[in-house]
């Protein structure tokens, strides 16, 4: 994780005491198509872009939030979109302060990833990910995944 992503969850938590980190996604995002593209051996733009390859992986490996969104009918680039809400939404839960902070009872880290033709949510729980349909953008599945 960036050291100002870092600081910037800490000071939220520890600080700010925000009950929730909500992580955001949408349909047709130029950094997943970057991405899909190899565009991360380019300059600054490629060195940001390589923060999200760990999504790209577990897409091609075949993550839950993935095959779900593949089977709702996604495209490839939405597909890793839902991927990298869900894998960030585990990144952020294991930094120390979200940690303790959700182990408290005063943070949640919900997931929600916005698709302009296909309204739905992806969600880091139940266990294993997965898609929802939701009324809103906004689906209030929360870090830690329940066993």
């Amino acid at each position: 994780m960036d050291s100002s992503v870092a600081a910037s969850l800490e000071y939220a938590v520890s600080y700010l005491a925000v009950p929730s980190i909500l992580v955001c996604g949408h349909s047709g995002c130029a950094a997943m198509h970057g991405l899909l593209d190899g565009a991360t051996s380019h300059g600054s733009l490629g060195r940001w872009l390589r923060w999200g390859l760990p999504s790209l992986h577990a897409l091609r490996d075949g993550h839950p939030v993935g095959v779900a969104a593949a089977e709702d009918g996604r495209n490839e680039i939405d597909q890793l979109s839902m991927v990298n809400v869900a894998c960030q939404v585990e990144v952020i839960g294991r930094h120390s302060a979200v940690r303790g902070a959700v182990a408290a009872g005063r943070v949640q880290v919900p997931a929600c990833s916005w698709t302009s033709a296909l309204p739905g949510c992806c969600s880091s729980t139940p266990k294993p990910p997965a898609l929802c349909r939701c009324p809103t953008t906004i689906c209030p599945a929360a870090w830690p995944p329940q066993a």
